[in-house]
């Protein structure tokens, strides 16, 4: 599973539960907006060409050259209309138009005084326009100008980025999130992009970490709004809020089911087994997971638990809140993996259009031609994968 992917060993697993405990009910949840299960309205099944809360969608076919060839895509990051990839199969950094068309690569990989050995993750400072790249060999963050110029290497004091990922630049600070936690419980990270230190750490939940050792699990866990960062609290239907070192509740959607109680994996077999764990989650129908994806645009913030296809959406403008029960299985915007603004975009790989193709053919979800035809007739040999963006309503 892709949450254990880059860790070789076997962990200490220590699931961050939230449960109705002493220390939530000392939180102050009367400023936050809480949306009860008799308010929710229920939409049983959703097509592509439902129109809801798309207001229309882009299909970006990358170019498919010896250069820009894409072996898996572990980041997508888009700015200025250019898509910025990183390929982990070929440690690169590629750049295409927002048609698709190959541009560049951003630096190389080497052991020159201006290229990198490795990449963890990349984040894009849009205030000074620069390329960020993670490099944990060489414990240096390596800076590019859009273009792909070096413009300085950055070590950090103390280096914890190797167990850091899914970085969001906002308001002139990088956020990140700790995948594996060491003697501590707390899971994001607010850094200075001067000299890449860490100005603040905060927990998901106040809960105490009692293992050397842990690892946390989310999709897509921080939103950065006007008014402070939205972040997830692991298998919690709370979202909150973090601004200058503060954090609250902003929202509570009741799911209908009773969060996961703290003990609920004590003492059993599977205390200290993720995958094993996680499938018991998963599993329990009595409990809510929570949420561990959040996407937020200008109107809408998309909550989902990654392995369950059903999610929610929450209108900001008329607090509305919607549990979508049946998505349209293959192009569906929860599938997505990335948020730019009001655009929430997905990738779809060799493997994707293979399983995607008999439900296209049946046209079961009413996708437009154009999309069909790129799918029926895509090489899923040796095409490079396709962009999806999904341009959520604003209004």
């Amino acid at each position: 599973m892709k949450f254990v992917k880059d860790i070789g060993v076997i962990v200490l697993f220590v699931l961050l539960l939230f449960s109705c405990n002493e220390k939530e009910k000392q939180l102050k949840l009367t400023d936050a907006v809480f949306v009860s299960k008799n308010e929710i309205i229920r939409i049983e099944k959703m097509k592509f060409s439902d129109d809801k809360f798309v207001e229309n969608c882009s299909f970006v076919p990358l170019e498919t050259t010896d250069a820009s060839l894409i072996g898996e895509i572990n980041q997508l990051e888009m700015v200025d209309n250019k898509i910025y990839i990183y390929d982990s199969k070929t440690t690169a950094i590629k750049v295409f138009d927002e048609k698709g068309k190959y541009l560049y690569n951003i630096g190389s990989r080497g052991e020159g005084a201006e290229e990198y050995l490795s990449i963890k993750s990349f984040f894009i400072n849009t205030d000074e326009r620069k390329i960020c790249v993670l490099d944990p060999l060489r414990k240096t963050i390596h800076e590019y100008d859009m273009e792909g110029k070096y413009v300085r290497g950055v070590k950090p004091a103390n280096w914890s980025f190797s167990f850091m990922s899914k970085f969001i630049y906002f308001d002139k600070y990088l956020y990140g999130v700790f995948d594996v936690l060491q003697n501590t419980d707390d899971v994001y990270a607010k850094i200075s992009v001067e000299d890449y230190s860490i100005v603040d750490k905060w927990s998901t939940y106040p809960v105490t970490v009692n293992t050397p050792i842990s690892i946390t699990l989310s999709g897509h866990p921080l939103s950065p709004t006007k008014t402070g960062t939205h972040y997830i609290s692991l298998y919690s239907d709370t979202i909150y809020t973090y601004k200058d070192g503060k954090t609250a509740p902003y929202l509570i959607i009741e799911t209908g089911k009773p969060h996961i109680p703290s003990d609920f994996f004590v003492g059993k077999s599977f205390e200290y087994e993720p995958i094993i764990a996680y499938t018991e989650v998963l599993s329990s129908e009595k409990y809510s997971p929570g949420f561990d994806c959040i996407f937020e645009t200008s109107k809408y913030i998309f909550l989902k638990f990654m392995a369950i296809s059903n999610f929610y959406v929450f209108d900001k403008d008329t607090k509305e809140t919607f549990h979508v029960l049946e998505p349209y299985y293959c192009l569906n915007f929860m599938n997505s993996k990335y948020v730019n603004g009001d655009d929430l975009i997905q990738i779809v790989d060799q493997d994707k259009v293979l399983n995607y193709r008999e439900s296209v053919e049946m046209d079961e979800g009413g996708i437009p031609d154009k999309i069909r035809d790129e799918i029926l007739n895509y090489d899923v040999y040796n095409d490079n994968p396709i962009v999806v963006i999904y341009h959520i309503k604003r209004f």
